[in-house]
């Protein structure tokens, strides 16, 4: 089913563009093509012209559901064969790339200006398009793209909310199976199982849940191992919500609780409420960062926080802009960024924890309720 028309976004796009010269933008990645189209279409590319006119061309195994279920002005279809019952024209073309190149030049645009996505498109993929197209002129769009994804619209803010909850819901039920001698992959399961059976269209993900010495490891996604006692548990979870995605992490631990165990999931916390705290538009993303790693710092801890703060989510888990010392963009209203410090000693094992934090007009709302207290199982 469509969703609406989103004009608002369409005119900012457009403008956008035509404010940097651009006559039309090719579009492949999935996450820009969900902006601009409002769905992921398999074997599809989007043009958007800067006059704001959307064109999708797609393998006419997905024309139906391309007219369906996005808002594009017009949907071209390809195919490498004719078939006599299609009661619909049908660009021959072996591949996606040269029915793009067809589509551009049938709408005038093989000496235009043409955008595309330098942070996705291959090099090989580039050179077939200047071959194909060697009058136009191309202008690398990914910034333009990525800086108008950063500033989130009321519909987006409740798709994030949404996706957040299921989460939540995953946190639950996983965390009522977690106990000593289970594997980490039994309750990844019920987690995914959980995200799955509340909805939500996007990718699931094998999710982090790393126990003992491997919550040392950021990215631990979940193995065979069986969690044992006093061992600390990172869950770590991703879920989607009509393509937008909720990114949340909480750290457990199993009984018997050691006063380690309790001091550095105490920092950590604190490391978290302090960033959070110091979010508001008009601050910079490395102010956070430095929010947070101040405070693992203060307590002697700084060398074992190995990686930024937090980032934005959206379309994509991980986006533009970075809680990082090296991103001096400004917080606005809108963004969405996940803060999540963390701190891991190889050997013992590891503690984060993270919340997704909305850049209001006066400060920050936190999107999710989940307790952020010690859990002990």
């Amino acid at each position: 089913m469509i969703t609406m028309r989103k004009p608002n976004r369409i005119r900012r796009i457009a403008q956008a563009l035509s404010s940097v010269g651009v006559d039309v933008a090719l579009i492949f990645s999935p996450e820009n093509l969900c902006y601009l189209i409002g769905n992921l279409i398999d074997y599809s590319a989007a043009l958007i012209t800067c006059e704001g006119k959307i064109v999708t061309i797609c393998s006419f195994l997905e024309y139906e559901r391309a007219k369906r279920e996005t808002w594009s002005d017009e949907v071209v279809p390809y195919s490498s064969r004719e078939y006599s019952y299609l009661n619909f024209k049908t660009i021959r073309s072996a591949n996606l790339l040269s029915a793009v190149c067809s589509v551009l030049i049938d709408y005038g645009f093989s000496k235009s200006v043409i955008g595309f996505e330098g942070s996705f498109v291959s090099s090989s993929l580039y050179g077939s398009l200047t071959r194909q197209l060697n009058e136009a002129i191309f202008k690398d769009v990914s910034k333009l793209f990525s800086d108008l994804r950063q500033v989130k619209d009321d519909y987006e803010v409740d798709l994030i909310r949404r996706a957040v909850k299921r989460v939540e819901y995953a946190f639950e039920r996983s965390i009522d199976i977690l106990s000593v001698g289970v594997s980490e992959f039994e309750v990844a399961g019920e987690a995914l199982k959980a995200m799955v059976s509340s909805g939500g269209k996007g990718v699931f993900k094998l999710p982090i849940v790393a126990s003992g010495v491997r919550s040392a490891l950021p990215h631990g996604r979940a193995s065979s191992k069986i969690i044992g006692e006093s061992e600390l548990v990172i869950l770590d979870y991703v879920a989607p919500e009509e393509w937008y995605y909720g990114d949340l992490t909480r750290t457990l631990v199993t009984r018997p609780v050691s006063n380690k165990h309790e001091k550095i999931y105490s920092i950590v916390v604190e490391a978290l409420n302090n960033a959070i705290d110091s979010i508001k538009p008009g601050v910079k993303c490395s102010e956070v960062d430095r929010a947070a790693r101040s405070v693992i710092v203060k307590y002697g801890y700084g060398d074992y926080f190995i990686h930024s703060t937090g980032h934005g989510i959206g379309l994509s888990v991980h986006e533009s802009p970075r809680l990082s010392s090296s991103d001096s963009t400004i917080l606005k209203p809108g963004m969405i960024v996940t803060v999540e410090p963390g701190i891991y000693i190889p050997g013992f094992g590891g503690v984060r924890v993270e919340r997704d934090v909305l850049v209001t007009d006066d400060g920050f709302e936190i999107l999710d309720s989940y307790p952020v207290d010690l859990i002990v199982v």
